[in-house]
């Protein structure tokens, strides 16, 4: 957003420490962090799954398996 002047600074709006990129503001920061732990754990109790928190996952559904036998 700063690259496109919406605002001053390339850090993260939510947490001020790091630089807010694409991946930090969807996955890496802090404040993200219990959010995307409260989804997995919420997914796999109701699905019973073991699904590992991991950026791939979170942020682009890569790394779930998919049975597509015909």
């Amino acid at each position: 957003m700063a690259k496109l002047k919406l605002r001053d600074s390339d850090l993260c709006w939510r947490c001020h420490r790091s630089k807010g990129t694409l991946l930090h503001m969807l996955y890496d920061c802090y404040l993200t962090q219990n959010l995307w732990k409260t989804i997995i754990g919420f997914v796999n109790k109701v699905l019973g799954t073991k699904f590992v928190q991991n950026p791939a996952l979170c942020t682009l559904g890569i790394g779930l398996k998919t049975n597509n036998k015909k």
